[in-house]
């Protein structure tokens, strides 16, 4: 390792620089403050050992932990939780949802569980909010809180990145995909953790979903809980979780426009969001399989699709991109009815009326559809495929 390590410093000195100048181009204020102390770090490294021949690893391993821990205090992260949720719910006029998401699934099998053995949670990315939902949603159900991975661009939002360290968060920067020791030292983090027995998310999917849909899990991100099973001989139980949202904050940042979500956007435009407990794997199951990441991805992902709440406006927006855009309230209706009756799925409500209805009065709300004379007209293409991405046949239906 250390070897490697004297070989990549100084392309990684290169590599770092050429970071920087991307993040001047694109006025990317997070690497902006950040890449020049870890540059002067490498090159101070590099100097050293050129004088002395000596490369100090734990200095280095030291740079890169301190930046990856989390700055987790259970009391505060108790009190953001019991003073964020009844904030939001005022904040959005008293809506219902709008404090916890809510909530389904397999509760009580987890909670069986959870007592008795270390948890890794797997939830669907689709917003920086969803790490606040689970974590709102576990402390409501009385399961435990775990420790989990944000972006480095989240970590560095003002307002967001307080609330995401009280509550677990740990630091992860995906653009250093090629510096060996970094990721090291971020598996050795989430896998030590799971090892005394800290209950610890990951997001298979490796990044927020920008289509809408599933994305292809990345089965070395599941790689900790095949080794702290190894390690201790402990059971480790997999929770695949299924997060749903009426509407994203982030849907038009995803679907193109140029705008980025601000800390407001995180409060206002959020709706109502569920919350699925899939059932739960416990990895001694394929500990001697050829590949057990690969078998635990593929149960996670046939949770996802079993469980995921199927909303109406999501529905409706499928319908409306199915049939091309050209079709009337009454054919759309008609088209509900016969999904619902040979598409199996999760669905929030099993009326058609009622689908139709709800489904229809969020996309106008949105823009992202008008309605004259029962007649329907899209309006933003982006959106509503974004939307209509939620409940695809490959996502969403088992």
């Amino acid at each position: 390792m250390t070897d490697r390590i004297l070989k990549q410093s100084s392309l990684l000195i290169k590599s770092l620089e050429k970071r920087y100048q991307e993040a001047k181009e694109s006025n990317d204020v997070t690497d902006l403050l950040q890449i020049p102390k870890e540059i002067q770090f490498w090159s101070e490294v590099e100097k050293k050992f050129q004088e002395t021949g000596n490369k100090d690893l734990t200095k280095i391993l030291d740079f890169y932990v301190t930046e990856i821990a989390d700055d987790y205090k259970p009391f505060l992260r108790d009190t953001l939780i019991h003073l964020i949720a009844p904030a939001r719910y005022v904040l959005s006029g008293f809506k219902s949802g709008a404090g916890l998401p809510k909530i389904g699934g397999c509760v009580k099998e987890v909670k069986a569980l959870a007592s008795r053995y270390d948890i890794l949670y797997t939830p669907t990315h689709r917003s920086h909010l969803d790490s606040i939902e689970v974590a709102f949603g576990l402390k409501w159900l009385g399961l435990p809180v775990p420790r989990y991975a944000a972006d480095k661009k989240v970590m560095a939002t003002p307002g967001l990145a307080s609330v995401l360290k009280s509550l677990g968060a740990y630091m992860v920067d995906r653009k250093r995909n090629r510096n060996i020791l970094y990721l090291e030292c971020l598996t050795q983090y989430s896998t030590m953790m799971l090892e005394a027995g800290i209950p610890t998310l990951v997001y298979p999917e490796g990044t927020r979903s920008r289509t809408g849909g599933i994305l292809p899990i990345k089965t070395g991100i599941l790689s900790t809980s095949v080794e702290a099973y190894k390690h201790t001989g402990s059971e480790v139980i997999v929770v695949p979780i299924v997060l749903s949202y009426e509407n994203v904050p982030e849907d038009e940042e995803f679907c193109g426009k140029d705008k980025k979500s601000g800390f407001k956007d995180f409060f206002y435009k959020r709706k109502e969001v569920y919350m699925d407990l899939c059932e739960p794997i416990p990895v001694s199951r394929y500990i001697h399989e050829e590949d057990p990441t690969g078998s635990i991805g593929f149960e996670i992902t046939q949770g996802w699709k079993k469980y995921r709440r199927i909303l109406p406006n999501q529905l409706v927006a499928r319908m409306i991109v199915e049939s091309g855009g050209e079709v009337n309230t009454n054919e759309l209706r008609n088209l509900i009815k016969e999904t619902l009756l040979t598409k199996k799925g999760n669905y929030l409500i099993q009326d058609s009326n009622e689908i139709l209805k709800r489904g229809l009065k969020i996309l106008k709300q949105k823009k992202i559809i008008s309605l004259e004379n029962g007649n329907l007209k899209i309006l933003d293409k982006n959106l509503i495929q974004y939307y209509a991405n939620m409940c695809s046949d490959e996502s969403s239906y088992s």
